[in-house]
């Protein structure tokens, strides 16, 4: 009897212990999510967003969500490998922050195997194909709507006569295909459209033939559409044809806006960049976003207004990610990650990734940018863009106004165009200074 009873005793303690073994692993069960950067300039706010997950309790409390950083360049095989890499490392879900064309292309391979992809960036209409790429979500609304941001304020302006000047890339052909469209419907005149290769080396831009036909198009009114660190070495080769100067207005998109740090990396702004207007997706309007702000420039001693937009958006993907995990978790399933060799075993996927991405396209949340979430195509909803002046002196895009799509452009502030006025630019010449005429005289010589 009393052997039996120390048996059971002992049998029992096993299964107290086996318990408690079992519950300290569910406790530090672990995630794991590759982010994968372009460039490597938003490594501080991806470190920063996930550590906000291990020190939140309220967001996956039991589960280590552990960041698998990956820095790309622009080169297709480095892509690649890169994301290869991160599917062995069984990752559950990839966050790309990237331009559009890096995107599709870590999106390609990713969604082929079930793997969720979260987009803060890119913004290419063309990139939601859900046929192609099924379980991506973009956490910027896509140029169409940009466009329209752009369209109404050049008609805000009345500047109907202009012209484009893009990046020869998927983000510049594609980012203000609208605004061609909206030319045509109303009849606007694109005086010009200029196309221009980035090289990887971005000091050998040399668009000095795409200056000479805007020169020689007499636009006054110039739309420009490409990454930021491009866009400065563009307005430098401008200012030498004097279509900088007063008079002229320069109207940017995203891509400089979103990272203008980039229009020149050493942080010091000639003057022909003072008066740049510009368009961004709202990323102020969260109410994360005071909080993100002062946490952010303390803790890596950066200015305020030098945290880009983009960095706010980086922090909000780790956020609609983890929300969706919480939510996931909460109603009872499991994420059963897998070490994959995609090119050993083309068969084999992430079987949990259709029902993760569900999830995804069901949050909603407010984060540091605005109330997030999305519809059945994983595209963002409820679009907003603000207006930005640039202010050379201090290094900055002030916010001047915004833009919903039923209101259309407001404007609340002062704005400067380019050679510091505020007298806004006529889009027709309206003098003749700076011209050289021609005359021709015919003399009749008359007989007495």
């Amino acid at each position: 009897m009393i052997t039996r009873f120390l048996a059971l005793c002992s049998l029992t303690h096993s299964l107290l212990l086996l318990l408690l073994l079992l519950s300290d692993a569910a406790d530090n069960e672990e995630l794991h999510i590759g982010v994968i950067d372009h460039g490597g300039k938003f490594r501080n706010v991806y470190e920063f967003a996930f550590d906000y997950l291990d020190t939140n309790d309220e967001i996956l409390p039991n589960i280590r969500v552990k960041e698998l950083y990956r820095e790309i360049d622009s080169k297709p095989i480095t892509i690649s490998k890169t994301v290869l890499d991160l599917l062995s490392d069984g990752v559950s879900a990839i966050i790309v922050h990237a331009p559009s064309y890096h995107t599709e292309q870590v999106a390609n391979i990713a969604n082929q195997k079930q793997i969720p992809v979260i987009a803060p960036t890119a913004t290419d209409p063309m990139l939601k194909n859900m046929k192609i790429r099924p379980y991506l979500l973009m956490i910027s609304p896509c140029d169409v709507q940009q466009s329209n941001a752009l369209s109404d304020l050049l008609a805000f302006y009345n500047w109907r006569h202009f012209s484009i000047l893009t990046s020869y890339d998927q983000y510049g052909l594609h980012g203000v295909a609208g605004v061609q469209r909206a030319a045509s419907s109303f009849n606007w005149n694109i005086k010009t459209i200029q196309h221009f290769l980035v090289p990887e080396d971005v000091s050998t831009l040399n668009v000095t033939r795409e200056m000479r036909v805007l020169y020689q198009s007499e636009s006054r009114i110039m739309v420009l559409n490409s990454g930021a660190s491009a866009a400065g070495e563009v307005l430098r080769q401008a200012e030498k044809f004097g279509i900088t100067d007063t008079g002229y207005a320069w109207v940017v998109t995203d891509g400089v806006t979103g990272d203008f740090h980039d229009l020149n990396p050493a942080r010091t702004y000639s003057p022909y960049l003072d008066g740049l207007l510009g368009t961004i997706a709202t990323t102020k309007d969260g109410d994360l976003y005071i909080w993100f702000t002062e946490e952010y420039s303390a803790r890596y001693d950066t200015k305020r207004r030098d945290i880009p937009p983009f960095a706010r958006l980086a922090f909000d993907s780790v956020l609609v990610l983890a929300t969706a995990l919480h939510n996931y978790y909460s109603d009872g399933w499991q994420v059963n990650e897998i070490e994959m060799d995609a090119l050993q075993d083309p068969a084999v996927v992430f079987q949990d990734g259709g029902k993760l991405f569900d999830y995804l396209r069901k949050v909603e949340v407010n984060g540091a940018t605005k109330f997030l979430s999305f519809g059945e195509d994983g595209g963002v909803l409820n679009a907003k863009y603000d207006i930005l002046n640039f202010d050379a002196k201090h290094g900055y895009f002030k916010e001047v106004g915004y833009w919903l799509p039923d209101s259309g452009v407001t404007i609340e502030d002062e704005v400067y165009f380019s050679g510091g006025t505020r007298v806004v630019p006529s889009a027709f010449i309206e003098n003749l200074e700076g011209r050289h005429l021609i005359l021709g005289i015919d003399v009749v010589m008359c007989s007495a």
